[in-house]
């Protein structure tokens, strides 16, 4: 959230247009990571749920 702040801040201050966009950049560049991260881990979620089922299923037939 910080990031937002200071693009904001940089804009009402009359900084270049160049540092403004550096900054949109950096915020998109971080989002990006997050949702990265995000789809990783609920493939990582789907897949343990599908083992958990597995094992619910064999215990169940032995």
């Amino acid at each position: 959230m910080g990031a937002v702040v200071d693009l904001v801040a940089a804009a009402s201050d009359g900084r270049s247009m160049s540092a403004v966009v550096a900054m949109t950049i950096a915020i998109f560049t971080i989002g990006t990571g997050v949702a990265m991260a995000d789809t990783g881990l609920r493939e990582i979620a789907e897949q343990t749920n599908l083992l958990a089922l597995n094992a619910a299923i064999e215990a169940a037939r032995g």
